[in-house]
C-alpha cells in the first residue's frame, strides 16, 4: 500500500500526458496467483495511453509463438511470498524489471502493478533514481528471506533442588538429648555442636544405696537416697559412613545435698565412648559404655566419710 501511494503521488502530473496513438498494443501475460485482468487491462490503457492485450493460451504466454515483435509486459505475483515482479521488454529497447513488496489483497496489487509497469515503460523510475536503464533480460525473482521464526516457548522454571546437608552440617547447631543410664538413670541436655566437636550441659537423676565406709569403728553410713545434679561435657565426633559416626566425651556431675532424704554431697566423673546412628534429619539414637567414678562425702558429729567407687556405665538414649 506505500509503494502504491508513493507512485501515486510521483505519477500524477504524468497522468495527462498522452502517448502517440500510433504505439502497438502492449501484450500483458501473468504469472503466479491470478489477478483480475481486465481491472488490471482497464488500469494499464488508463496509466499508458496505449493499447493492452491479453495473452492468449499458453505458446502466446510463454513467448513460444515466435512473436517477438511485439512489447511484453510480464506480471508476476507471488502474495504467499509478498512479491510482486513486473518486467518490460520491447524490441529495441531491452527488458527492465522492478520486483516489489505486496501484501494487498488482488485488485489493490493489480492497481500497484500498473503504476509500476507505467513507471518502467516511460523510465520514470529510473530518471527520478538517477539509475541507467536495466538492459539485461528478466530473470526470475529471488527468493525472499523467510520470516523469522516464533522464538520457542519458554519453558516453565522449576526451583532449583535445595542442597542436601552433610552428615558433618547436619551435626551443627543446637541439638536437644535425652538418655538413660545404669548408674544416672534419667537425664537431659542441650549439646552445642560444631562439625566434629560438641559440648553440653545436662540435668541428672541418681539413686544410690546406703553403705558403710571408714576405717575406725564404729564406721560411717552413707546413707544413699535420691538426688537431681547438672554436669556437663566436652567431646568430638568422628563421622563415618551411611549417617554413622562415634562420639567420644569426657565430664563431670555434681549432686548437692539437699534435705535428709539426700544428706550426701555426690560427685561423678565419667568418660564415655557412644556409637550414632542418624534415623531421620534431626532425629539419632545412640548407646555406648562408660568409666564412671562416684564420689560420695558426708560430714556429720564431728566426722567425714568419703567413698570414691569406679563403676561401668551402660546408657542409650536420643538426640534430636
Amino acid at each position: 500500500m506505500r509503494v502504491a501511494c508513493s507512485l501515486a503521488i510521483l505519477l500524477a502530473p504524468l497522468r495527462a500526458a498522452r502517448a502517440d496513438d500510433s504505439e502497438p498494443p502492449i501484450r500483458l501475460v501473468t504469472f503466479g496467483d491470478p489477478l483480475p485482468l481486465e481491472t488490471l487491462r482497464a488500469e494499464l490503457m488508463r496509466e499508458l495511453h496505449r493499447s493492452v492485450r491479453i495473452a492468449k493460451g499458453a505458446d502466446e504466454a510463454t513467448g513460444s509463438d515466435g512473436d517477438t515483435s511485439e512489447a511484453t509486459l510480464t506480471i508476476t505475483w507471488h502474495p504467499e511470498e509478498r512479491e510482486l515482479a513486473v518486467a518490460f521488454d520491447e524490441p529495441g529497447r531491452g527488458t527492465v524489471s522492478r520486483i516489489v513488496v505486496s501484501s494487498g489483497e488482488a485488485e489493490e496489487t493489480a492497481r500497484v502493478a500498473a503504476l509500476l509497469a507505467s513507471s518502467l515503460i516511460r523510465n520514470e523510475v529510473e530518471a527520478m533514481l538517477g539509475k541507467r536503464r536495466d538492459a539485461t533480460p528478466p530473470s526470475s525473482p529471488p527468493p525472499t528471506e523467510a520470516p523469522p521464526a516464533p522464538p520457542p516457548l519458554a519453558e516453565p522454571s522449576l526451583p532449583a533442588p535445595e542442597p542436601i546437608a552433610s552428615p558433618a552440617e547436619r551435626n551443627q547447631g543446637l541439638h536437644p538429648l535425652v538418655w538413660g543410664a545404669s548408674e544416672a538413670y534419667v537425664n537431659a541436655g542441650l549439646k552445642l555442636a560444631s562439625s566434629h566437636v560438641y559440648v553440653a550441659l545436662a540435668l541428672h537423676y541418681l539413686r544410690l544405696k546406703g553403705t558403710y565406709v571408714g576405717e575406725n569403728v564404729p564406721y560411717m553410713k552413707l546413707p544413699g537416697g535420691n538426688y537431681i545434679g547438672v554436669g556437663g561435657f566436652v567431646g568430638v565426633r568422628i563421622s563415618g559412613p551411611s549417617g554413622f559416626s562415634a562420639d567420644i566425651d569426657a565430664g563431670v556431675a555434681f549432686y548437692p545435698a539437699m534435705d535428709s532424704s539426700s544428706p550426701e554431697t555426690v560427685g561423678q566423673a565419667r568418660v564415655r565412648l557412644l556409637g550414632v546412628g542418624e534415623i531421620a534429619e534431626h532425629f539419632r539414637l545412640f548407646a555406648g559404655v562408660a568409666a564412671v567414678e562416684t564420689i560420695r562425702g558426708l560430714s556429720e558429729q564431728g566426722r567425714t566419710a568419703i567413698s570414691a567407687t569406679p563403676m561401668p556405665e551402660v546408657l542409650g538414649g536420643i538426640e534430636f
